[in-house]
């Protein structure tokens, strides 16, 4: 899953190997024409870009112990560069949050099936 989000755009933004990855990428994701993501060769450029009309967004997976067992999570964090793309973004979120839930719940379930096949 990990060399997927990068082979699609995402960079890596930090590691704590067993504990958490964070991947990032840039686009305007609200755009029907909008394409491939902004292409990014480092965490640096990730944390510098603020040309407007884009929106950066962050999504992370953590571990932590918890009874004998892990919990796995995932969150996503998204920041736009100027407040017209915080308009569009807040709309095309409005559109797309069930089905972007639905795909988180698949992933971990995925993650979780495969931790536990071996």
């Amino acid at each position: 899953m990990l060399d997927q989000a990068l082979q699609g755009g995402f960079v890596l933004l930090a590691e704590t190997p067993q504990q958490e990855i964070v991947v990032g990428t840039v686009g305007a994701f609200w755009s029907l024409r909008a394409g491939p993501s902004v292409t990014l060769a480092s965490a640096e450029e990730f944390i510098t870009f603020a040309r407007p009309g884009y929106a950066k967004a962050a999504m992370n997976f953590s571990m932590e112990p918890l009874d004998g067992s892990i919990r796995l999570r995932t969150e996503t964090r998204v920041l736009a560069t100027d407040p017209v793309s915080r308009r569009r973004f807040a709309r095309y979120w409005m559109v797309i949050h069930a089905g972007s839930a639905l795909i988180r719940r698949m992933w971990l379930r995925a993650i979780k099936h495969r931790a536990e096949m071996g």
